[in-house]
């Protein structure tokens, strides 16, 4: 459950972090944003400065390692996932993370002993941020009766991605 967090650090200032996430986030309440970490210094400071985090910083560890933070949300690049979430996990924060949870069969087999062997009560959520548009809801409406099997594809137009954008 995410009601009632206070101290929250952000990894990653992509643009669904400062164009859907963090606009929506600062709408819930008790939500306290801490940090947000990017490699891109630059971008860290400008989403600092927007939304009202406390410091912004280009080493994603400073989050990890921020007493203070109990929950870290981890929007980078999908082929870091895996390890952020990892030592995330390993220092006792709760973690929301845009899927993929992991690009790698191994990498997945050691967030699952990770998260297994954590002597702690870390929480791990993994987003899914197309579940609930217009058109996967009305899919899943047309769709919900159906018995026999089927394989459903589609693509969706999500507008401009810049060419500089990690998945370029």
């Amino acid at each position: 459950e995410w009601h009632g967090l206070h101290n929250t650090g952000v990894i990653g200032s992509g643009l669904f972090t400062k164009n859907i996430l963090l606009p929506n986030l600062i709408k819930v309440q008790g939500v306290k944003l801490r940090g947000i970490a990017s490699s891109q210094g630059l971008t860290a400071s400008h989403a600092a400065r927007r939304y009202g985090f406390e410091y912004c910083t280009s080493d994603y560890r400073e989050i990890i390692n921020d007493e203070k933070i109990k929950t870290v949300i981890i929007t980078t690049p999908h082929n870091l996932h895996a390890r952020m979430v990892s030592e995330a996990i390993n220092f006792g924060k709760n973690v929301f993370v845009e899927k993929p949870l992991a690009i790698e069969l191994d990498e997945l087999k050691g967030l699952y002993r990770t998260v297994k062997d954590s002597n702690n009560s870390s929480r791990l959520f993994v987003g899914f941020n197309r579940r609930y548009s217009p058109i996967a809801l009305d899919i899943k409406k047309k769709l919900n009766m159906r018995i026999a099997p089927l394989v459903c594809s589609y693509r969706v137009n999500a507008g401009f991605i810049p060419n500089d954008h990690w998945t370029q």
